[in-house]
């Protein structure tokens, strides 16, 4: 018998999983198969946990701020049984070194969470059998305990979780429910304790993402030791704010923060770059998510501290050999377009205004097309095994549009359809001196699209959001279901 140990960590940014029929996350780094169990064993960089219960569309990712978020004023208000001291237990494991596990269950209910442990530092999980018949278990030894508990979810069903109507639970202040009460066991001498099992009937339907045992694997098979890093992105998400899905809060960790450490990338778990990688159709495997709000050609090439970057260095540091897929818009934000788009919200915008014949003026600028170029071919240069899919972006009014409301929209078509040109343009070039191009131009505004007829102002659903004068950054950005269609678009590119 074989035993690995993952190695301790104080975030959860490494994480292992088993291959789940909802979700596959690839890493370059898993041996080569030998076993059934080499196909079950994968890595992912992030933990995610969905947001509204069964309708499985807001996810939000928890990979270092899942304990943080759990502990936050947390009171019990169950009279079902609960342990009040389950909180201190899980945070006494991680302090002392004992065993912990997180999974993520595929169920009829949705995607769950759950999280087990032991202060034993030498507690293990097992593979029993082959993967058809064989199941998967955590012990502790004597004299450890353990803790449970299934169902931690991020406001499943709206409010703070904490109606008496929905059943037996406890809930937290801070709107984190745990939904079949926690369980602190303490240990006996003479007990071993069995703190986890999973049937062979249902291994298919977990995803492991932080396991602090030891592993042993049936007899007879070598194994693999078990990443503990962060892989390298077989899946790069760049681009701007209609990548980083702007407009659609919340945004995930870290990518709307003020002050000192400011961030405001804006990524949101409703961007088109999240559904595709939640799409197991596509098998898109480990992801790099790195588009930003407010980025440019320039801050994807080099970075930078002010916006489009906030410190986080360059886009491209995020390609490798393991790349596979890489999506991307950029350009809008170099010629000004967030800035034209303001103007014609409270002035004249449309042909023969200063603002149009400005954008217009940069959109053609010969410098503006050297960079997408220099873009794109150092994108195809660090990740030489990428398929690179850049996207135009999607018309905000139709080419007839007039006024609508405080919107000038007469110029705004003409403005969007001469940037896709010069993007598609600059992606010819490049195709040009690529014979075996890995490059290619998604027009999202192409017969069949999605987008079409989802335009600002045409009396029916839009795919963008209108004026919003609490936050000026969200205005006439693609809005959830407009980011649904760009995850469409994208998707029949890349299939």
């Amino acid at each position: 018998m074989r035993k690995n140990k993952f190695t301790r960590t104080p975030v959860m940014l490494a994480v292992a999983s088993l291959l789940a029929s909802l979700v596959v996350f690839v890493s370059s780094g898993t041996a080569s198969a030998t076993s059934d169990y080499d196909n079950l064993i994968h890595t992912s960089p992030s933990l995610y946990v969905y947001t509204d219960g069964a309708a499985k569309s807001q996810k939000m990712d928890i990979s270092a701020s899942w304990l943080e978020d759990l502990g936050q004023t947390y009171t019990m208000r169950s009279t079902q049984g609960s342990s009040p001291n389950f909180m201190s237990e899980l945070r006494d494991i991680k302090a002392s070194g004992g065993s912990l596990g997180v999974v993520m269950h595929k169920s009829t209910d949705g995607i769950n969470v759950e999280i087990f442990g032991t202060r034993d530092p030498d507690a293990y999980c097992e593979f029993t059998g082959d993967v058809a018949s064989g199941g998967f278990g955590c012990m502790a030894h004597p004299g450890f305990g353990y803790i449970s508990a299934e169902y931690f979810t991020h406001n499943s069903y709206g409010g703070n979780g904490c109606g008496w109507w929905w059943g037996p639970y406890t809930c937290s202040d801070n709107g984190m429910n745990i939904y079949m009460s926690p369980t602190v066991q303490s240990g006996t001498p003479n007990t071993a304790y069995q703190v986890k099992w999973i049937s062979n009937t249902e291994i298919s339907n977990y995803m492991f993402y932080y396991i602090d045992f030891d592993i042993t694997y049936p007899t007879g098979y070598d194994g693999v030791r078990i990443p503990t890093q962060q892989p390298n992105a077989t899946y790069v998400a760049m681009g701007d704010s209609f990548s980083a899905g702007e407009g659609n809060p919340p945004f995930e960790s870290g990518t709307d923060v003020g002050g000192t450490n400011e961030n405001r990338c804006h990524r949101s778990s409703k961007a088109y770059p999240r559904l595709l990688e939640f799409d197991s159709s596509l098998n898109l495997g480990s992801t790099a998510f790195v588009a930003c709000s407010g980025a440019t050609t320039n801050t994807v090439l080099n970075g930078g501290s002010a916006e489009g970057s906030w410190g986080e260095g360059p886009q491209t540091a995020a390609l490798t050999n393991d790349t596979q897929v890489v999506t991307i818009t950029i350009g809008g934000n170099d010629v000004g377009f967030a800035d034209y788009a303001f103007m014609c919200t409270t002035a004249l915008c449309g042909p023969g205004s200063f603002d149009y014949t400005q954008i217009m003026g940069a959109i053609n600028d010969p410098d503006f097309f050297d960079h997408l170029v220099q873009t794109y071919e150092t994108i195809l240069a660090d990740a030489p095994n990428a398929q690179v899919y850049v996207s135009g972006y999607p018309f905000l009014a139709t080419q007839d549009s007039d006024t609508c409301g405080q919107m000038d929209l007469t110029g705004a078509w003409a403005v969007q359809d001469q940037l896709n040109a010069v993007t598609w343009d600059a992606v010819k070039e490049v195709q040009g001196t690529n014979p075996a191009t890995r490059l290619h131009y998604i027009d999202p505004n192409k017969t069949g699209s999605p987008f079409i007829g989802k335009h600002l102002c045409n009396g029916g659903p839009s795919d963008f959001n209108g004026i919003d004068t609490s936050h000026q950054e969200y205005s006439l950005h693609p809005n959830a279901g407009g980011q649904e269609d760009y995850a469409s678009v994208f998707k029949e590119a890349i299939s």
